[in-house]
């Protein structure tokens, strides 16, 4: 979003010598629970392998016929971890 026509073309244009100039981007998903090594090595495995291992580790989470919605025990366990991560913050301002 630019205040203007003219503002978002130099935006644009700014954008595009960046990614021309060669700098390298990190285009691996951020994870709190691996390193950036341990997110490597799980793209080299089989996304069959990951998705089943992911099913079991959320084996918790399924409805009533078995059925795991990743989608919704991903947000679920993210939003725990938020307020984890918020009551953390708290006592630590606390002390």
């Amino acid at each position: 979003m630019a205040c203007c026509k003219e503002h978002y073309n130099l935006y644009i244009q700014e954008v595009l010598a960046a990614r021309e100039s060669g700098k390298e981007v990190d285009t691996l998903p951020e994870r709190t629970d691996m390193t950036k090594d341990e997110v490597k090595e799980l793209m080299k495995r089989p996304v069959e392998e990951v998705l089943e291992e992911a099913k079991e580790e959320l084996k918790d989470f399924a409805d009533e016929d078995g059925t795991v919605n990743i989608a919704e025990a991903v947000d679920t366990i993210n939003r725990e971890h938020d307020r984890k991560q918020k009551n953390n913050k708290y006592f630590k301002n606390k002390k």
